[in-house]
This record gives structure tokens, sequence and C-alpha cells, in this order.
């Protein structure tokens, strides 16, 4: 592995985890070493299949590296272009757009190929987060719509029998670290990585429940939590931001990596791509109860209903270390399993049998 400075690795360094730092009264924001790239940046190229990515993110200069549309987008053009894809060009040039759904309804009125897909194209939408917030107005603009949960699919058919619904699972290029890597940081017992969600008084349930045996170490990052009224959990905030190329080191250092997921997404078995992200970098993830975790993990990710089994599961896997170990070895296999190449296949496929699809439709009119 190619050796890099250890002293710009890590944003937040061994110290920092140690001791958190005060950030109240600091600019909230930084650029973290990312540069704002415009999703629009390549030419149409004949000979080539051309395709856009569009996520809301694309509209946030300030702070897209935090979200995970971003992300999932950066890894979704590299499994494409490994197919010899041309991903980048502008909207009106694409044979086919992908648009990554994640983001609330008032985030999408400021992106309005969201809301106003361009007819010309094929466009395939990637259901991945807020299951009850995507409109049946919104489902009819699509061509094809992959989600994360059977469940919903029956939903979206009822709704528009014309839309193409399949399932499609999240995913991860995430791996376990080299031992070296895994050297920088300490061990950490209860991981949590995620904003405050700010509008709410205790912040996320999974830290307001917490109440971790004496003595562990809690590591919380993430925007939001150095506001003054959550004081009371500041000796666990660690900071605002992992960075994100590197998250499979934190994952992989902790024993136990708490996720608390929308409960609409819990509620029609959207399994999101943390999880998987967790599991593939050789963690244990302990999540809030969704419907789809079974089917894929089946009892690799341990989940709770309330506080009092979140606590519970918290003591019993810090005291169970072998037990704790085995369900993330089987959870790494299967996560790993589930890559971006595997989804870009799909895209692709996809595209080409709708492709075959209309020109099959065309044909026959010409015939009549």
């Amino acid at each position: 592995m190619r050796k890099r400075d250890r002293a710009s690795r890590n944003i937040i360094n061994k110290d920092v985890i140690i001791k958190p730092i005060d950030v109240i009264g600091r600019k909230p924001f930084h650029n973290y070493g990312y540069t704002p790239v415009s999703p629009h940046v390549n030419p149409k190229m004949l000979g080539k299949i051309n395709v856009n990515i569009e996520t809301w993110a694309n509209i946030d200069k300030q702070t897209y590296y935090c979200w995970g549309d971003y992300w999932v987008q950066q890894k979704l053009k590299l499994a494409l272009e490994g197919f010899d894809v041309n991903v980048g060009v502008e909207p009106k040039d694409a044979d086919f757009t992908i648009y990554l759904w994640g983001s609330p309804y008032k985030q999408r009125l400021a992106w309005p190929f969201f809301l106003n897909p361009l007819p010309t194209n094929i466009n395939i939408c990637w259901h991945y987060s807020h299951p009850t917030k995507m409109t049946r107005e919104e489902m009819e603009k699509y061509h094809v719509i992959f989600c994360l949960s059977e469940q919903r699919i029956e939903t979206i058919k009822s709704w528009h029998p014309n839309v193409m619904p399949k399932a499609l699972l999240s995913c991860t290029d995430f791996r376990i670290p080299e031992e070296e890597d895994l050297q920088n940081i300490d061990e950490i017992d209860i991981l949590f990585i995620g904003n405050a969600r700010g509008g709410l008084e205790y912040g996320r349930k999974a830290i307001q429940w917490l109440e971790p045996p004496l003595g562990a170490k809690v590591i919380i990052y993430g925007h939001k939590w150095h506001l003054p009224k959550y004081d009371w959990m500041k000796n666990w905030f660690a900071g605002q931001y992992w960075k994100y190329e590197e998250l499979n080191i934190i994952y992989n250092k902790s024993r136990i990596t708490l996720v608390d997921g929308h409960e609409d997404m819990g509620e029609f078995g959207f399994v999101p791509m943390k999880i998987f992200d967790i599991l593939a970098s050789g963690g244990f993830a302990l999540s809030s109860k969704n419907i789809g975790i079974q089917n894929i993990f089946g009892d690799s990710v341990p989940q709770y209903r309330n506080k009092e089994e979140m606590n519970e599961m918290v003591r019993y896997f810090l005291e169970h270390e072998e037990e704790r170990k085995i369900l993330a070895y089987r959870g790494c296999q299967i996560a790993t399993f589930h890559t971006y190449q595997n989804r870009a296949l799909t895209f692709l496929k996809t595209y080409q049998d709708y492709k075959n699809l209309v020109n099959l439709e065309k044909t026959i009119l010409r015939r009549r």
C-alpha cells in the first residue's frame, strides 16, 4: 500500500478523539480539502453511452460533501466509467439520466430536474430514502423507478401501472482497512456518525437514549452537535466531520456503531447505505428497527425498538466480543457482495432494455 502523510490523512487526529475539541463560535463549515465540481463537465461523445447523474447535493456548494447523495453519485460515476460510459454530460446531451432520489420536497424544489425531468431523456430514478415523500405526480415523470424495498414496489405499481418499478438494494465499495491505517486511531466503544437533525430538541433518538456503561468511550461526529442545546453530550462530541474516504477506518476501529434511520425507512424496509458501509469495513452495526434488514443480513445486524432494548444490546455486545465479531464477519461477507459495479450494470441493462422496448414500439407504429 502506498504510504501517505499521517498528518494530513485524518482531519480529526488521534488526540482529538481522546479529548474532543470545542468548536462553538468557530466557522460552522469549511471545505476539509474538497473542491466543488460541477456534475456536468464532459461533452457528449459519439460512439459512447452518455449519462447524467442528478442529486440535490449538486446545488449545495458549501456542504455537499456531508451528504450521502453526493458520494453515491461519485461512486456510481466511477463504476459506470469502468464500463467505458461517458458520465457527467449536460442533461440535454444524456442518453439517460439517473436521479438519486433521497431528499425532502423542499430541497427538490430548488433543483427543478427532479420535479421536471427532460422528456427527451430516458429517466431512471433510484429511490433510496424518504419512501413516503415521493408523490404520485413525481413518479409519473420517470420511466423506471428503482427502490430499496419490494413492499414499496407494490405501492408504486398500484399508483402507476405504466411506470416500471424494480427492487435495487443499497451497495458499498468500502473494504476492511489495511493494518497500517488502523494504527492511526484508538479503539472506540460506541460510535455515532450523523448530523444532529438540529430541529429536534434532543437530537437523534439513539444519542438521546444512550446510557453507556461506565468508562465506555463514546464518540460522535456530525454537524450541529456543537450547538449549546447539546451541551449535555459535549464530552462525546469529537468533531463536525470525519472524512468520507476514511470512514472504513473508524467503522472498523469501533466496537459498536449506532444507526438510527428515518422512521419511514424502517417501516418500508429501506436499508440505508450506511449499514452496508459499516459492515463492509469490518465494523459492527446496531440499528433501529427496519423490516428490510432481516431479509438481507439475517441476524448480523441486531435491531432495537426503544431505549431499553438499545442500551441492553449495547451492554451485551460490549461484553460479548466473540459473538459481536462473528456477526460482524457474517455481515461483511454479505455487504461486500453488493457493489457499485453491480448497480452500474443494472442501470446500463435497464437503459438498453428500455431503449429496445421503445424502438420496438416505434417499429410497430410504423407498420400500422
